[in-house]
């Protein structure tokens, strides 16, 4: 009897391993994931991200960002902390960046920053050891009026979850993939045109701000981009997203490239945010009294004069 039990307990377990796992259709696992992110309050992410810009040939910008954060109240609240380093070459003369620091922002509260440290090489008279202590470690509030839209847009938050299984088109199904033990779908994808306007048209409904879907349109049709996205098999949630945008021109002046590699955890599970109440506002006034500074106009150049101006000029007529 011992032995005939003995005998079972592995065969189950092989039949069981053997069962083959139902793969349903893309276009039903794609349904099945918006409606599951659409309950999503909370989460956190990691990111992964590597840059470029491009100004007239002139100046070039490369650099690799790291994010890892927490979203709440459905994006409304973003917490992240953030790790980047950059290269800054102007004709021979390449300078090395790196900032470390903390971000607080989102719909429902001021933009707030905490810099651990920013280092350049070779020095940058503005980022000395002495000037950066001054602003090392404290919470500071940046203008409302100047962060209200940039950084706002450029932050992840849950609308990014939802475009992926919403606005997109699987090109190719490579199959399940497992993380741990979850099992994923994962799909190569890419933007379709015609849902990512009927998504912009439902979001408009929602949204404060106007959108201009021509503008976004015409910019998905002219991306060079390649994406990959893994959907849980058994609960449907977004677990992971990647995306690569070749040669994206900003305007007549400024290319862009960006590739990035974003996981999400703990999907309303994900640990409160913390406003801090003691933070400073960041003003250009505070800043030219901590630099001893009589105006910004006097901080140095990375290009000469003309070239920035002519830099300047470019850009706005571009946009």
């Amino acid at each position: 009897m011992l032995k005939r039990f003995l005998l079972i307990i592995p065969l189950a377990l092989l039949t069981s391993s053997c069962t083959p796992v139902e793969h349903l259709p893309s276009d039903e696992v794609l349904s099945r994931s918006a409606k599951a992110n659409q309950n999503m309050k909370s989460s956190e992410f990691d990111l992964n991200a590597q840059y470029g810009f491009e100004i007239l040939n002139i100046l070039n910008i490369d650099g690799e960002l790291y994010l890892e954060g927490t979203l709440q109240q459905s994006g409304e609240q973003i917490h992240f902390v953030i790790d980047n380093t950059s290269k800054i070459i102007q004709g021979d003369e390449p300078m090395d960046v790196q900032f470390n620091g903390e971000v607080i922002t989102g719909q429902s509260t001021d933009t707030m920053i905490r810099i651990y440290d920013i280092k350049t090489n070779p020095l940058y008279p503005l980022f000395t050891s002495e000037k950066v202590e001054k602003l090392r470690g404290q919470w500071w509030r940046l203008p409302s009026d100047e962060t209200q839209s940039q950084d706002k847009m450029l932050t992840p938050d849950t609308q990014m979850i939802r475009t992926q299984s919403e606005v997109v088109n699987v090109i190719a199904d490579l199959g399940f993939d497992f993380v741990g033990k979850r099992r994923m779908y994962h799909y190569q994808t890419a933007v379709d045109p015609e849902k990512l306007n009927s998504y912009l048209t439902e979001l408009s409904k929602r949204s404060p701000n106007e959108i201009n879907f021509e503008e976004i349109t015409d910019l998905v049709k002219m991306l060079d981009a390649k994406g990959e996205i893994w959907i849980d098999a058994q609960t449907f949630r977004m677990h992971k997203i990647k995306w690569s945008f070749a040669q994206i021109s900003l305007s007549e002046a400024v290319t862009a490239s960006l590739s990035f590699t974003m996981i999400f955890s703990e999907y309303n599970q994900a640990k409160p945010i913390d406003i801090p109440v003691d933070a400073i506002p960041l003003t250009q006034e505070y800043i030219l009294k901590q630099y001893e500074l009589n105006d910004l106009n006097i901080l140095p150049r990375t290009l000469p004069t003309d070239q920035e101006d002519a830099i300047i000029e470019r850009i706005l007529n571009g946009a």
